[in-house]
């Protein structure tokens, strides 16, 4: 993390008490930090070492290694420890040394020339990220969150890993809780931000969706004045956050026409919003918004024009073995625009996922001006999005193998099944198999959603399902009920799976895996692959 910060600048921006500050010397006052330590097992130049603290892991406990590498000064937040390293070292005593950390981050960005992009969401986060930045790559110097590292931790080291040279930094911010989002959002402080969808992930700890909206909605709290805001104009919640905030900021929709909407769980509470996710809906809003975005000078001088009300459509999808293609058109705000052929995307990966993934990129992409060939350029060479996501395989006896087990929600499990269908309506595979495992954190929803799971599983094209899980037993009811002629079987480990997967004589099939994390489907993913052979 090489930096250029004044130690002064620093003190400030985390509200330190300084202990022994003489100690480091005359030239205090030009003191310039060149890099941020969290690691004692590091030795950089003119450093400053960072006491992290997690749940399992408490840095306080090597300050001595910290110093004994030659940082400059320890941020910590222990007064007894900021007593005793005082003779020593300079300490800056803070109260919360995570909070320090990103507080540094956000002074670190405020010197940056780039444009940041922040995005948060249920669902999608990390590989519309990926895309996003694999579209803006293609014509401009490019930094992104590394992987899924979406706490407060990841946003720290990916705003202070930003080299200076950057045109547009990505990132993606996650959470556990309320709170946790706008700390970050204070330090990304973006130029424009993006929110996928807001599904049922986290709603065990939040408790309804429009706590889980409310959590996700402070990504706006601390941008750039007037940051325009992206949303998927599919889902309700979306466009009841995007109602409240018209007058305050742009706000462009996206549209996967109709795709979202069967991804969609739905549940009792629903009932109480105001906008539906429907044609007529969503265009008396984008024309409001449109209206209320004339006033928004900020937004309009720096992209040129008005985009407040500009909408993104998605259609023409088609999901085949080799890849997918479809359509982007694009209308502007105002009711007398109509919808217009922006591109057409060519990407040899499918899944209705990665279609979403890749609108949101191509509208930033085209809200930017960036050279929209060479976007679909690089898309028709293939998506470098992280791995567990949907990884597709040929085995033996002519099967396709699709390992989405790095983890689940309701929404992405409705996906992988679309995705199935949709492949076995254009390929030659005479049938599908699902390997289902539970959905975690889902609280007191947990029935209804896995209930739901199990009808969205009733009304798909899957031939064979094998599910394990606490509700397995209660989805494999619903299932037969409602779909009879479903072959479905429950079982109680990941071992009793392998053991019959192995035993079956599966061929010309496309065999899905999908679970949360928790399930380690995985071992069973990769047992087959070994077993019968990749």
């Amino acid at each position: 993390m090489h930096k250029n910060l004044s130690l002064n600048e620093i003190i400030n921006a985390v509200n330190a008490e300084v202990f022994s500050l003489e100690k480091i010397g005359k030239d205090l006052q030009g003191f310039m930090v060149e890099n941020i330590s969290t690691d004692t097992r590091e030795s950089l130049e003119n450093a400053i070492f960072i006491a992290l603290k997690g749940e399992k892991f408490d840095a306080h406990n090597f300050l001595e290694d910290a110093v004994k590498q030659g940082n400059k000064a320890l941020i910590i937040s222990n007064r007894e420890l900021a007593e005793k390293w005082s003779d020593k070292i300079t300490v800056l005593l803070v109260e919360n040394t995570t909070t320090a950390l990103l507080n540094i981050a956000g002074l670190y960005r405020g010197k940056l020339n780039a444009e940041v992009i922040s995005l948060t969401g249920s669902v999608g986060k990390t590989s519309t990220k990926d895309c996003i930045a694999q579209a803006l790559g293609s014509s401009a110097e490019v930094y992104k969150t590394a992987k899924n590292l979406n706490n407060n931790f990841g946003v720290s080291y990916t705003l202070l890993d930003i080299p200076e040279n950057t045109e547009f930094a990505i990132v993606e911010v996650g959470m556990d809780g309320k709170g946790q989002i706008e700390e970050c959002a204070k330090a990304i402080k973006a130029d424009l931000s993006l929110i996928t969808n807001i599904g049922t992930s986290h709603i065990e700890r939040l408790g309804s969706r429009k706590d889980i909206l409310e959590a996700k909605a402070e990504i706006l709290t601390a941008t750039q004045d007037e940051a325009p805001l992206l949303v998927n104009a599919e889902d309700p919640y979306l466009l009841t956050l995007a109602d409240k905030v018209k007058s305050e900021r742009a706000l462009i929709f996206l549209d996967t026409n109709g795709l979202s909407q069967g991804i969609r769980s739905v549940l009792a509470e629903d009932a109480d919003l105001q906008i539906e996710a429907n044609e007529e809906s969503i265009n008396e809003l984008a024309e409001a918004a449109f209206e209320s975005g004339k006033v928004l000078n900020n937004q309009a001088e720096k992209f040129g024009k008005n985009i407040s009300g500009t909408r993104y459509k998605l259609k023409n999808l088609k999901i085949e073995t080799g890849g997918s293609s479809f359509e982007i058109y694009k209308k502007s705000g105002g009711p007398s625009e109509d919808f217009k052929l922006l591109i057409d995307i060519n990407v040899p990966t499918f899944g209705p996922q990665v279609t979403e993934n890749i609108l949101f990129a191509v509208a930033v992409a085209d809200l930017y001006e960036r050279n929209l060939e060479k976007v679909k350029e690089t898309f028709a060479k293939g998506l470098n999005i992280s791995s567990g996501r949907q990884e597709i395989s040929k085995i033996n006896n002519n099967n396709l193998l699709i390992d989405d087990s790095y983890n689940a929600s309701p929404e992405s499990l409705k996906t992988a099944f679309i995705l199935v269908d949709k492949l076995l309506e254009t390929s030659d595979y005479k049938e599908s198999l699902a390997v289902i495992g539970g959905v975690n954190e889902l609280g007191m929803y947990r029935k209804q959603l896995h209930s739901d799971i199990a009808r969205a599983l009733a009304k798909s094209n899957i031939s064979k399902v094998y599910l394990i899980g606490p509700e397995a037993e209660n989805m494999s009811e619903i299932i037969i009920k409602e779909s009879p002629d479903k072959f479905v079987k429950v079982f109680t480990s990941n071992e009793q799976i392998t053991e019959y997967l192995l035993q079956e004589n599966i061929n010309d099939s496309i065999i899905l895996f999908k679970a949360s994390r928790g399930f380690a489907l995985d071992e069973v993913v990769n047992n087959v692959k070994n077993e019968i052979g990749a």
